[in-house]
């Protein structure tokens, strides 16, 4: 699978070249390389709107002029990035005319032998949507599965996909909220859940129920007994079993089209860690900062929302000290886990020791964790994962700007009347933040170094 990010400022400059005049109109992405599960993640990072001279016009076909050729192509190499072509189109489905076609098989062996080791991608644009296909030396050209415009709003461009007309009547309850497009966009994303326990079953369920459709599940830990208070895809009797497996089985109940790709392994597995870099949004649903740190990093460098969410019953020797939780979401240019103080580098450092070294932690309470984890309820849990869902869809669809971090006070102990509290909390970046700066770096950031030798990861 591959796919396209595209920063929201590039975008709009990309769009209103293309649109901007009656007559057809070129433009280029220069874009960083990544793999990632044997696909392309391409992080735009610059454009090249062509000037109209460069745009042989006859009739109601355009060709781009041998010079606009050659200015795309010293962009690149100069740059070391990857070219993507765009143009438009009338009408609301984007496809590849005759002409566009016969234009490719020019102009697509000539781009590929001008830059080397590298793809070349051609989209088209027309109405909200965009087609594109990507192009190597070797093998045959393949659809892009996803082209996503990553700012205050999260905006699945891709055109192939989503719910057939027969499915609308399943979501027409909820279309006040999610219009019939953003299903459609929706439905197009991939979601990738880390964590499939407490939070994660539930999330898992809501999503599959709201119309997503796409989701990489991650979770090397199995089912016990302990687990079945607050675990809504287990039951009596599945002890033992993995809670990805789980997860895959109540989605696919759910939604039988569902698409789920599950890795019963722990994320610092080198396959998790890359295949990650290709989803188009993170739920964070671990229990440690650990998982926060990593999963922090991989987000910004990668220009991943990520939405991470926990619960807490804080005690001191079996009385109830807290009750609550909190939902934080990292867009790349804002405020991140680190800024917002909600990384505990000591704890992540032990949380990323080796086995012997957590077990050292735990038993001196470092983690703080006992025997049989921290307290858990299943409506603590539900209620933290609806408020990281609603925060989500506003992202989808831009009903309102996404709230970037939000506590829950159950017991409201310092509060005038007594009640459950959800409030937003003003975040800021920091300037001394060490993560920020990774935003849209993709591999120099080296999130590699995170990934455990294949022997200690979870078989």
């Amino acid at each position: 699978m591959d796919s396209i990010r595209i920063p929201e400022e590039l975008y709009d400059q990309v769009r209103t070249h293309l649109f901007g005049a009656s007559r057809e109109r070129f433009a280029f992405m220069l874009a960083e390389r990544s793999r990632s599960a044997g696909g392309w993640v391409l992080l735009v990072r610059d454009v090249l709107l062509i000037p109209d001279e460069e745009v042989d016009q006859s009739g109601y076909e355009a060709t781009l002029s041998t010079s606009g050729v050659l200015l795309a192509v010293n962009a690149a190499a100069q740059s070391r990035r990857v070219l993507i072509e765009a143009h438009a189109h009338m009408g609301t489905r984007p496809r590849f005319s005759m002409t566009d076609e016969a234009g490719l098989k020019g102009i697509v062996p000539y781009m590929l032998s001008s830059l080397p080791s590298r793809p070349y991608v051609a989209t088209v644009f027309a109405g909200e949507e965009v087609y594109g296909r990507l192009y190597e030396m070797h093998g045959d050209p393949r659809d892009i599965s996803s082209i996503v415009v990553v700012g205050e709003r999260l905006v699945q461009l891709v055109s192939q996909g989503g719910p057939k007309p027969a499915d609308r009547s399943r979501y027409v309850r909820q279309e006040i909220l999610i219009s019939a497009q953003d299903q459609k966009r929706i439905s197009r994303l991939t979601i990738g859940l880390v964590g499939a326990g407490g939070t994660g079953s539930i999330c898992a369920m809501q999503l599959a129920y709201l119309g997503f459709r796409r989701f990489v599940v991650i979770d090397d830990q199995r089912v016990e007994r302990s687990n079945l208070n607050r675990t809504m895809t287990a039951v009596p009797g599945q002890e033992g079993q993995f809670k990805s497996t789980l997860a895959e089985e109540a989605i696919t109940r759910i939604a039988p089209d569902a698409c789920v790709e599950v890795f019963r392994e722990e994320l610092r597995s080198r396959v998790v860690l890359d295949r990650l870099k290709g989803v188009d949004v993170l739920l964070g649903l671990g229990d440690n900062d650990g998982v926060r740190l990593i999963l922090n990093e991989l987000a910004l460098a990668y220009a991943i929302p990520y939405i991470d969410l926990g619960t807490g019953l804080p005690n001191d020797k079996g009385k109830l000290l807290g009750a609550g939780g909190q939902v934080a979401v990292v867009l790349p240019g804002g405020a991140c886990l680190l800024c917002m103080r909600l990384i505990d580098l000591e704890e992540a450092g032990h949380a990323l020791g080796d086995k012997f070294q957590q077990a050292w932690a735990r038993n001196r309470g470092y983690t703080g964790q006992g025997a049989g984890g921290d307290p858990s309820v299943v409506p603590l849990n539900g209620e933290i994962v609806s408020a990281a869902i609603i925060e989500l869809i506003m992202l989808v669809t831009g009903q309102r700007k996404v709230a970037r971090l939000l506590r829950l006070d159950v017991l409201g102990s310092c509060e005038p009347l007594p009640g459950q509290y959800l409030r937003p909390i003003r975040v800021q970046q920091r300037e001394d933040c060490v993560h920020c700066p990774l935003a849209w770096s993709g591999e120099a950031s080296g999130i590699e170094r995170y990934a455990v030798p294949a022997s200690e990861a979870t078989p």
